[in-house]
């Protein structure tokens, strides 16, 4: 059969061209801009002596870009360090606030419950003294005295109406018009207790639209930073595949699958669709194992990178480590199923290598690649997989697009990005749908 090879030259931290034949002289000082051309012409099998020179300083400028961008990725760590410190302040203040307002709303309570006593105490002792001024009528000739007396309509107009009359003891008069002093002093006290719990509210209020605003700022510096890890581990990845340089592969007797197979031996599908269910993007299906669990090729293929086994994987729960742009220890592959092509994304394996698994070797449907692990940004034990549709490719031309766009195969940086190219709304190339291509729902077991 005829042996076809892919000769990639090991001077690139970006992406790499599609290979060209032609020969020129390059500038390097014309290198912004036109970093495709360069792409195509320093990764060509058939460069010229005179253009190595040229092509080492066109490496030196892609690592100088390479370079800005983990400049860019500390700088963005620390905004998010300092949104996040802000985030924490202001939510403890709100804490405080919340502490503030039980503490008044308790008051209000208590001051309601003692203008409350207060009335009681004020009408009974104006029954007090009205039963008293009905047993000093005898003292009275004529009833009426008492008539007009008892019908005034409130505390002032009985004190005016009485105001003549020595009966009514100076002690009641003081005693009952104390009373009504407190009952207002109380309501005042209330009513300041309200307009304290109307300003924390207010202040409240404000504070939370503050932390709404740091939040949206933390997720916006989040998603920078994805875009950024991204970026740089596609670099490496470049870099990486190049010094592996996918030669010698025999594309011709890899024969198509006729269906997929599955990923795992056995595990629970934890993540489907484009979305985790929280909405914040994933385009891929995870699925939850064991530690150890076999990891399968999905159909027969070939290993365009593996990342090897550098990236811890510790038992339990494990989340944050940017190990390999924070997917762990990876491996990408092509797959020929039904006459068409798939790139295949596996993240997260342990530390445990599978002999003979490298860039360029050959693999057959079922075979072991990896083991399922903990390794990279996880919560836990699982295996990641995403399915880039490469439509009616061989798998050779599929080989030579992963050389030219890398590990995105040209959809886009971030989840965003490639999220708009997914195979519902364009066709091949496109992200397309790992959880609808098996049938999978959330809990369905493989």
């Amino acid at each position: 059969m005829k042996k076809i090879k892919i000769f990639i030259l090991a001077i690139s931290l970006g992406l790499v061209g599609v290979v060209t034949e032609n020969s020129f002289v390059v500038n390097a000082t014309d290198f912004e801009g036109k970093e495709a051309e360069y792409f195509n012409k320093c990764a060509s099998p058939n460069l010229a002596k005179g253009d190595i020179a040229v092509c080492n300083e066109f490496k030196e400028y892609l690592s100088d870009k390479n370079s800005s961008i983990k400049d860019n990725i500390v700088d963005t760590k620390e905004a998010i360090a300092n949104a996040k410190d802000n985030m924490e302040k202001i939510t403890a203040r709100l804490n405080e606030i919340d502490g503030e307002i039980a503490l008044v709303e308790e008051q209000i309570t208590y001051l309601e419950t003692s203008i409350t006593n207060l009335e009681n105490s004020i009408k009974e002792k104006d029954n007090l003294v009205k039963e008293r001024m009905y047993a000093m009528q005898s003292y009275v000739n004529s009833n009426m005295y008492a008539q007009f007396i008892m019908g005034a309509s409130s505390f002032e107009d009985l004190f005016s109406r009485i105001s003549g009359i020595n009966e009514i003891t100076s002690y009641d008069k003081e005693l009952i018009r104390s009373l009504v002093d407190d009952k207002l002093q109380v309501e005042k006290d209330k009513q300041d207790a309200e307009n304290s719990k109307e300003s924390l509210v207010a202040l409240k209020s404000q504070q939370e639209v503050l932390l709404a605003t740091y939040k949206e700022e933390a997720e916006k510096l989040a998603d920078q930073l994805e875009e950024a890890y991204t970026q740089s581990a596609q670099y490496q990845d470049e870099i990486n595949a190049i010094n592996s340089n996918l030669s010698s592969i025999n594309f011709a007797d890899v024969p198509s699958s006729s269906s997929w197979g599955k990923p795992v031996t056995s595990g629970v599908v934890t993540s489907v669709g484009y979305f985790y269910p929280s909405g914040a993007y994933h385009l891929a299906m995870d699925v939850g194992v064991s530690q150890g669990t076999p990891v399968l090729a999905p159909g027969n293929g070939v290993i365009l990178y593996y990342s090897g086994t550098g990236c811890p994987s510790p038992s339990g729960y494990h989340y944050g480590s940017t190990c390999n742009g924070g997917r762990g220890n990876y491996l990408i592959m092509l797959v020929s199923i039904d006459g068409y092509t798939y790139g295949i994304k596996y993240y997260h394996f342990n530390q445990t290598s599978v002999s003979g698994i490298r860039s360029g070797v050959v693999v057959t449907k079922g075979q072991t690649v990896g083991y399922s692990g903990n390794s990279g940004q996880t919560t836990g034990p699982h295996l990641h997989m995403e399915i880039v549709n490469l439509g009616s490719m061989s798998l050779e031309e599929g080989a030579a697009y992963y050389a030219r766009y890398g590990s995105t195969f040209g959809l886009g940086s971030n989840s965003a990005a490639r999220y708009l190219n997914r195979c519902d709304v364009r066709g091949p190339v496109c992200q397309q749908n790992v959880s609808a291509t098996y049938g999978v729902s959330m809990g369905s077991r493989f």
